[in-house]
C-alpha cells in the first residue's frame, strides 16, 4: 500500500494554546485518533484490492460455466467462491457472475428461438412444444432466482417469437390460397385453349346460350373476382385474367379456323388472308367467304378486343405461315402438273406468243379436269394460273430484249397483249363448261362483287382470284373487253365448248402417243397423214391455230427423221464422224450435186430424211443433230486415239525408255502410277516391294505431279502431305547406284542443267533438310518451314536479287525478257506481284523463271483455234480462252470446231472457201469441201481461219479472222440479219462472223455433265428421273440446270432410299 505522507497546512485561525495541565491527555488522544484514521485507511484500500480481485475472478471464468448448473447448489458451476477469497471478494465474484449468467442465459434463449422458429416458421404450436423442451431442460437443475430467471426470459421469447409466426402462417396461407387460385386459372386457360382448338368457342345446340369456352371462362374468372374480393389478389386482376383467357380462346379458334375443310377442302391462302384482315380490324368484312367460315370467324372475333388484338395477329401469321407453306407446295405440284401438260400442248421448246398459247391450252385444260383422285386437285387452279404467269414473264423479258430497230416497242406492245389473251381464253373457256357465266364475267370485272361470287363454283372463285393477282391481268379496258367478248360467245352454249375442249385434249394425247412412236420409228406413214389431217380439221375458233398445227407437224417430222438418224448409225457396226459427215452433207445440199456421188447407205437414209422432213428450219435442226451426233462420234473417235497414244506412251515409259528432262513424260508416269494404284505419298509405310516397284517406276522419268511437285513445295519452305514418304524417295534416287556400274558409282536421278525437274537450288534446300533431319530428326514439314523462314527477309533478298543480276533495275524489267512472255505489257503486268513475292522469298532467277513459267504454262492454254493479241507466245496462239480452257469437254469442244467449219462452209470471201483448224484433221475427219456444181475444193493453208476471244473477256464469244498478205482481216461477208449468207444485191449486209460457246454446243455441253451426273443410275432410275427433270427445267435458268440437276439427283436418292 502506498505511504501517504502528512502535509504541512495552514489553519487561518487563532492559535490555541494547550494547557499544561489538559496537554497528556490531549496527546494521547491525538495518537489514537491518528491509528484510528489509518486503520480505516488501510481496511479500505485492502477492500478495493479485494472487489477487484473478485470482479476479475468473475470475468475469467469460462462461458460455459456460467451456465451449468450445479445440480446440488441449484446455481451455476461458476459460482462456487474460489479459496482463500473474504467476503468482499466473494460478493463481487457473486455479483458479477450473477449478471454474466443473466446476459449467457438471454443470448441462448434468443439464439435458440431463432433458431427453432426457423425450423417451425409457419407452425407456432410446434414453435412452442419444442422450445418449451428446451426452456425445462435449460432450467432442470436450476434453482431459485436462476431458475425464476430462465423460465421468464424463456416465457418472454417464447411469447414474441409465437406471434411473429402466427402472422407469417397466416401471410402464407392467404398467400398460398391466392397462388392456387391463379394456377388453377392457368389450368382453366389450358382447358380453354384445348377447347376452342376443337371448336367449342361455338354455340352448338339451340337450346345453348353460350359456348363450352365461354362457360368455362366465365366461372374461371368468376373465381378470381372472387378472389380480389377477398384481397388475396390485386385489383384488376379479374380484368388481367378475363383479357388473358380470352386471348386462349381466340388462339384456340384460330387453329381451328385454319384447319377448317369446306367442302372437303382445305383454306386457301386468300381466305386465311381474311381472318387475319377481321382480327386486325374488329370487323368481319368477310361476305365472300362461305357461311360455314362466316360463323366461325364471327364466333372467334367475340374473344378479340384492343388488350389482345396484337398477340392474336401474331398467332394468326404464326398458324396461317404454317399452313401457307403446305399450300404452297401443293401448288408448287400442281405447278408441275400444269407444266408437264403445258408441254404436251407445246409446239416446240421456244418462248413466242404462240408457243405460249398452245402450252396454256394444255395446262389450263387439266386444272379444270374433275379429278377426284387429283390429291392437287384443291389448288390445280393456283398452280396453273401461276405456272402460267411464269411463262407470261419469262416471254415478256424474251420479248423486251428484242427491242431495237427491227422489233420496234409498238411491236413489243402488240405481242404482249396478244399473249395475255391468249392466256386468258383457254382459262375462261374452261371455267364458262361450268355455268354461271354471266356471273363470271361480273366476278372478273369486280372481284368484290359478293353476289356474283357467291354463284359461282369453288373453282371459278379461285380462277377470279389467281387472275386478278397474275402477271398477265393489268385490269386495262382491252382486257376486260376481251373476257367480255370472250364470255358472252359461249354463253349458253357450255355443253358445245365442253365438246370442243375435250376434242382437243383426244387430239393432243394422240399426238403425243404419236410423238413417242415416231422418235422410235414406229409411226406409220398412214397414221402420221391420219393424225395430221384430224389436226387440221381441228384448226378453229375454240380449237387449235394454223401456227399450232404447222408447229405440231414440225415436232412429228424432226422425231420422225430423228429416228432415221439414229437407225442409221445403228445399222453399220462401223459408224464414223466421216460417215456421219456425209449424211449431213447429203442432207444440207438435198441430195443433189456431190451428194449423188455418195455411198448408197447415206444416199438412202439421206432421202429418208429429206422425205421426212420439207420445212427449211426443220431441215436446218435435223442437221444440227446429225452434227451433234457427228460430233460424239468424233469425240469418242478422237478419246480411242489419245488411248492408243496414251497406251504406246505409258509401255515406252514404263520400260525405262522415258526422259526426266521432258515434262510430257513426267506426266505419263503420273498416269502410270495412278494406272496402278500407287501413291507416293504413301511410300515409307509401303512394303519392300512395293517400294521397289514405286522406285524403279521413277527412275529413269519421276512423275511431275506425284513426286516433282511435292518436293517443290517443300523445297520452297512448303507443308506437303506425307513428308516422310518423299524426302526418303528423295534421298534414293538422288543418289541412285547405277544398275549396271557396279555399286562405286552414284547417279542423281533428277537429273541436272536446263530441263532438269527440281533446279540446283531446290535440290540444295532438299538436300539441307536431310541434313538437319539427320542430325536432329523431327518433321520434315517443320524443318522445311522453319528454313525457309530464315531465308525470307524480303527487302534483303530482293536487294542480294537485283544485286547478283545486275543486268535488271526492276521486276517488270525481268519479266519482259522471259520467253514465256514474250515482252506482252498485259502478262507483265499479271506476273510482275508474283515474281516480286517469289523473289522475296529468295528464290534464284532460275526458280523465279522456272516458277514464272509454270504459271503460264497453267493459265495460257495452246490452240491450234485461236489467235490472241493478248497472248503471252509470239505467235499468239497461246491464250487464256483456249479451247481446251473454255471448252474442257473433248466431244463438246471437237462439236464446237465442227459446227463453225459446217456454217462457214457456204460462206465465199472474193471466191475462197474457209475452214477452221489443220488441213490434215480436217481431211481426216472428213470436212471436205464440195462446190454446188459438185467439184471437190481443194483446202489451202492461206484459208484457214482463226479465232479471236472478245476482247473484252466479259462473254464466250470468238470472232473469225482470216489472213490476208500475212494480215490479219476480219471475216466479214454479206448476210442476213442472223448469219446466213445474202448477196448484196438481196439485201445483204456485211455481217462480222462470231461464234458463242452457249449458243452453239451449251446444249451438248450440259447434256454430258448431267450425263456424268447421272451414269451410275440404273436404267429405270435415269428414266424416271429424266422424265421428271423434262418437266421441272423448264423454269430453271439454263445457267443453274447443271447444279439443278445434282441437288434433284440427290434428293431423288433421298427418295428412293426412304421409299425402302
Amino acid at each position: 500500500m502506498a505511504i501517504i505522507r502528512q502535509q504541512t497546512r495552514v489553519f487561518n485561525k487563532p492559535i490555541g494554546v494547550v494547557r499544561a495541565d489538559a496537554g497528556g491527555a490531549r496527546v494521547g488522544e491525538a495518537i489514537a485518533g491518528a491509528a484510528d484514521t489509518m486503520a480505516r485507511i488501510a481496511f479500505q484500500d485492502a477492500a478495493r484490492e479485494a472487489e477487484k480481485r473478485g470482479i476479475e475472478a468473475a470475468k475469467s471464468v469460462a462461458e460455459g460455466q456460467l451456465t451449468t448448473i450445479n445440480p446440488e447448489t441449484g446455481k451455476p458451476e461458476a459460482l462456487k467462491i474460489p479459496e482463500g477469497f473474504g467476503q468482499i471478494a466473494a460478493d463481487a465474484y457473486q455479483r458479477v457472475v450473477d449478471a454474466r449468467f443473466e446476459d449467457a442465459v438471454d443470448t441462448q434463449l434468443r439464439i435458440k428461438a431463432q433458431e427453432i422458429s426457423l425450423k417451425y416458421q409457419y407452425n407456432a404450436d410446434a414453435y412452442a412444444d419444442v422450445f418449451k423442451d428446451y426452456i425445462a431442460d435449460l432450467s432442470k437443475n436450476a434453482g431459485g432466482q436462476y431458475s425464476t430467471f430462465i423460465e421468464s426470459t424463456g416465457a418472454k421469447y417464447l411469447a414474441l417469437t409465437s406471434l411473429n409466426i402466427k402472422e407469417r402462417a397466416i401471410a402464407k396461407a392467404r398467400s398460398d390460397l391466392a397462388q392456387s387460385t391463379l394456377d388453377g386459372f392457368e389450368t382453366k386457360k389450358s382447358q380453354a385453349y384445348d377447347l376452342a382448338r376443337t371448336g367449342g368457342y361455338l354455340i352448338t345446340g339451340l337450346d345453348e346460350e353460350s359456348s363450352k369456352a365461354a362457360d368455362l371462362a366465365s366461372k374461371s374468372v368468376d373465381v378470381i373476382t372472387q378472389a380480389v374480393g377477398s384481397n388475396l389478389l390485386k385489383t384488376g386482376s379479374d380484368r388481367v385474367k378475363n383479357i388473358e383467357i380470352s386471348t386462349e380462346i381466340a388462339r384456340g379458334a384460330i387453329e381451328h379456323i385454319n384447319g377448317l375443310t369446306i367442302n372437303g377442302r382445305p383454306l386457301t391462302s386468300s381466305e386465311r388472308n381474311l381472318v387475319t384482315l377481321a382480327v386486325r380490324t374488329g370487323n368481319a368484312n368477310i361476305e365472300g367467304l362461305p357461311k360455314a367460315l362466316q360463323s366461325n370467324i364471327k364466333a372467334m372475333l367475340e374473344y378479340v378486343s384492343p388488350e389482345n388484338a396484337d398477340a392474336i395477329l401474331r398467332h394468326q401469321d404464326a398458324v396461317s405461315s404454317d399452313y401457307n407453306l403446305i399450300e404452297a407446295d401443293r401448288v408448287a405440284e400442281a405447278k408441275a402438273i400444269a407444266k408437264a401438260e403445258a408441254v404436251r400442248f407445246q409446239i416446240n421448246a421456244d418462248q413466242t406468243v404462240d408457243n405460249l398459247a398452245s402450252r396454256t391450252m394444255g395446262s389450263a385444260g387439266a386444272a379444270f379436269r374433275d379429278d377426284d383422285t387429283n390429291t392437287n386437285r384443291y389448288t390445280a387452279i393456283p398452280g396453273a394460273v401461276r405456272n402460267s404467269s411464269d411463262e407470261y414473264d419469262a416471254l415478256r423479258n424474251n420479248l423486251a430484249t428484242r427491242i431495237g430497230a427491227n422489233y420496234t416497242v409498238e411491236d413489243y406492245d402488240k405481242d404482249l397483249r396478244e399473249a395475255k389473251e391468249n392466256l386468258l381464253k383457254p382459262y375462261l373457256l374452261n371455267a364458262a363448261i361450268g355455268g354461271n357465266v354471266e356471273s363470271l364475267r361480273l366476278a372478273l370485272a369486280n372481284p368484290n362483287n359478293v353476289n356474283a361470287l357467291n354463284r359461282l363454283n369453288e373453282k371459278q372463285q379461285q380462277l377470279v382470284y389467281e387472275v386478278h393477282n397474275s402477271s398477265f391481268f393489268d385490269g386495262s379496258k382491252e382486257i376486260t373487253d376481251f373476257m367480255n367478248s370472250t364470255l358472252r360467245g359461249v354463253e349458253d352454249k357450255e355443253q358445245e365448248t365442253k365438246i370442243q375442249i375435250d376434242q382437243n385434249i383426244k387430239l393432243m394425247d394422240g399426238f403425243n402417243l404419236a410423238l413417242d412412236a415416231a422418235s422410235s420409228g414406229a409411226l406409220s406413214q398412214s397414221d402420221y397423214e391420219e393424225l395430221i389431217s384430224q389436226l387440221r380439221s381441228n384448226i378453229k375458233p375454240n380449237g387449235f391455230s394454223l401456227t399450232q398445227v404447222d408447229g405440231f407437224k414440225s415436232n412429228l417430222d424432226k422425231a420422225r427423221a430423228s429416228s432415221f438418224i439414229t437407225e442409221f448409225a445403228a445399222v453399220n457396226p462401223r459408224m464414223n464422224s466421216y460417215a456421219l459427215n456425209q449424211l449431213q452433207q447429203y442432207v444440207a445440199l438435198k441430195g443433189q450435186g456431190a451428194a449423188e456421188n455418195f455411198p448408197a447407205g447415206v444416199k438412202q437414209f439421206g432421202d429418208y430424211i429429206l422425205n421426212a422432213v420439207s420445212n427449211p428450219d426443220d431441215l436446218k435442226s435435223v442437221g444440227n443433230e446429225i452434227n451433234s451426233l457427228e460430233a460424239t462420234y468424233a469425240a469418242r473417235e478422237e478419246d480411242e486415239r489419245k488411248a492408243r497414244e496414251l497406251a504406246k506412251e505409258v509401255g515406252r515409259v514404263g520400260s525405262g525408255q522415258g526422259n526426266m528432262l521432258d515434262t510430257k513424260d513426267r506426266k505419263t508416269v503420273d498416269k502410270v502410277l495412278l494406272q496402278m494404284g500407287i501413291d507416293l505419298s504413301q511410300f515409307s509405310q509401303m512394303p519392300p516391294e512395293e517400294q521397289k516397284t514405286a522406285l524403279s517406276i521413277n527412275r529413269f522419268t519421276a512423275g511431275q505431279e506425284s513426286l516433282i511437285d511435292p518436293l517443290a513445295r517443300l523445297a520452297a519452305g512448303l507443308p506437303v502431305s506425307g513428308a516422310e514418304s518423299y524426302m526418303q524417295m528423295y534421298a534414293q534416287l538422288s543418289n541412285d547406284m547405277t544398275p549396271s556400274a557396279g555399286t562405286d558409282v552414284i547417279i542423281d536421278r533428277f537429273g541436272t542443267g536446263s530441263g532438269a525437274p527440281l533446279s540446283e537450288t531446290q535440290k540444295q534446300r532438299l538436300n539441307d533438310i536431310l541434313s538437319i533431319y539427320a542430325v536432329q530428326g523431327g518433321d520434315f514439314n517443320t524443318i522445311a518451314v522453319e528454313m525457309a523462314e530464315k531465308q525470307r527477309d524480303g527487302k534483303a533478298a530482293r536487294e542480294a536479287f537485283f544485286t547478283k543480276n545486275k543486268e535488271y533495275s526492276n521486276v517488270r524489267e525481268y519479266l519482259s525478257t522471259l520467253k514465256s512472255i514474250s515482252g506482252n505489257s498485259t502478262v507483265i503486268n499479271e506476273m510482275a506481284p508474283v515474281a516480286e513475292y517469289l523473289i522475296g522469298n529468295g528464290l534464284e532467277i532460275d526458280e523465279v523463271q522456272s516458277r514464272i513459267d509454270q504459271i503460264i504454262d497453267k493459265n495460257y492454254g495452246d490452240s491450234v483455234h485461236i489467235i490472241d493479241p493478248m497472248s503471252p507466245s509470239p505467235n499468239l496462239n497461246k491464250s487464256r480462252f483456249a479451247l481446251t480452257k473454255t471448252i474442257p469437254d473433248a466431244e463438246a469442244r471437237q462439236a464446237f470446231v465442227t459446227k463453225i467449219n459446217s456454217d462457214i462452209s457456204n460462206i465465199s470471201i472474193d471466191g475462197r472457201s474457209f475452214y477452221l483448224g489443220e488441213k490434215s484433221l480436217l481431211e481426216l475427219g472428213g470436212m471436205a469441201r464440195y462446190s454446188p456444181t459438185g467439184r471437190r475444193i481443194e483446202l489451202k493453208k492461206e484459208d484457214r481461219i482463226y479465232l479471236r476471244p472478245d476482247p473484252s473477256g466479259a462473254t464466250d464469244r470468238y470472232y473469225a479472222y482470216y489472213m490476208e498478205n500475212n494480215e490479219l482481216k476480219p471475216f466479214i461477208y454479206s448476210a442476213d440479219s442472223k448469219g446466213n449468207p445474202l448477196p448484196p444485191e438481196a439485201g445483204g449486209k456485211n455481217y462480222f462472223a462470231s461464234f458463242s460457246i452457249e449458243k452453239e454446243v451449251g446444249d451438248l455441253i450440259r447434256r454430258n455433265q448431267a450425263a456424268e451426273i447421272l451414269k451410275d443410275m440404273s436404267d429405270a432410275d435415269r428414266m424416271d428421273f429424266i422424265r421428271q427433270m423434262q418437266i421441272d427445267l423448264k423454269d430453271v435458268p439454263v445457267k443453274d440446270r447443271i447444279e439443278f440437276i445434282r441437288q434433284e439427283r440427290l434428293r431423288f436418292e433421298s427418295q428412293q432410299e426412304g421409299s425402302m
